[in-house]
């Protein structure tokens, strides 16, 4: 009987392994620093950033630009330490292992284990620039985080590749910029609504932010049009409508009480709002709810 109920144990921990999700899928490359935006005298760097509301230490991770793939605890940290707290950031100098190229790169970051940069299973990140179709991007493409064939605009001199949730997945969610290391990605908030939009509408924010148990989310429309508000969780699912309908121009708030469109409570963490016009590409922004 004790060998069947430890069998039965041993079972039931092995579907929980299956069935919860890694704590590392809410740690993502957030910025990446390659062209004469040198900080904390590192002329080249990472950024990650923790998407979720729990800490995370990620020093065995893997970040992964061929033929350099070194443990994230390796690599000078510049802000933050390998134990990211939820909302918080950590910049790594990448200067001393020599990112490929400015103009042309690839970056994975991986579980740690027994390295193996085929294996889709282990990526929990990735983005290319200056041309598609980089060896990894095959094993992104599988993985379900990239397309092959896309890849970022390589930055201008002094710009950075910032991660900026456009609501499309891959290199849809990703823009250049002025640089932002250790901070929250300034064209992903205060000028995401110009980089889409010009002059329709401007997405002022929401507070407060963080947020328990509701905020208020505030826009301003400069015409009148059929305005879309969502809120998205961190994988790109819509988790409810905030209001869908045809407005005039002026000022709307509109309160968020963290719940789902079935009227389910949603866990901690941190999600997107994100407004529209007429259909037209919109702009998004961040908050975090913590119970």
């Amino acid at each position: 009987m004790s060998m069947k109920r430890t069998l039965l144990a041993l079972v039931f921990a092995f579907l929980v392994l299956l069935v919860v999700p890694s704590s590392f899928a809410q740690v993502r490359i957030n910025e990446v620093g390659t062209n004469d935006v040198a900080f904390q005298g590192a002329e080249k760097w990472v950024e990650l950033y923790n998407a979720g509301a729990d800490s995370v230490e990620v020093g065995l991770l893997i970040l992964c630009d061929f033929p350099q793939y070194p443990e994230i605890r390796a690599l000078p940290a510049l802000s933050g330490g390998t134990k990211i707290a939820g909302g918080e950031y950590l910049v790594v100098s990448w200067t001393n292992l020599d990112m490929n190229d400015t103009n042309d790169a690839e970056i994975g970051l991986y579980e740690a284990g027994t390295f193996d940069f085929d294996d889709d299973t282990m990526l929990i990140d990735y983005m290319q620039w200056g041309v598609g179709d980089h060896r990894r991007a095959r094993v992104a493409e599988a993985a379900g985080i990239w397309t092959a064939s896309e890849f970022i605009a390589a930055p201008s001199t002094g710009q950075s590749m910032q991660y900026v949730d456009n609501g499309t997945p891959g290199a849809g969610n990703w823009v250049v910029g002025d640089p932002t290391p250790g901070e929250e990605n300034a064209v992903s908030t205060s000028v995401d609504n110009e980089l889409s939009v010009p002059g329709d509408f401007s997405l002022v924010g929401n507070f407060p932010n963080p947020f328990n148990p509701t905020t208020t989310i505030v826009y301003e429309l400069r015409r009148p049009g059929e305005a879309l508000l969502s809120v998205y969780n961190i994988l790109g699912q819509k988790v409810t409508d905030l209001f869908s309908g045809n407005q005039v121009a002026g000022r709307y708030e509109f309160v968020w009480d963290g719940r789902d469109d079935r009227g389910t409570a949603v866990a901690s963490g941190v999600y997107f709002y994100r407004l529209s016009l007429d259909g037209e590409p919109g702009a998004s922004r961040v908050m975090t709810l913590l119970k």
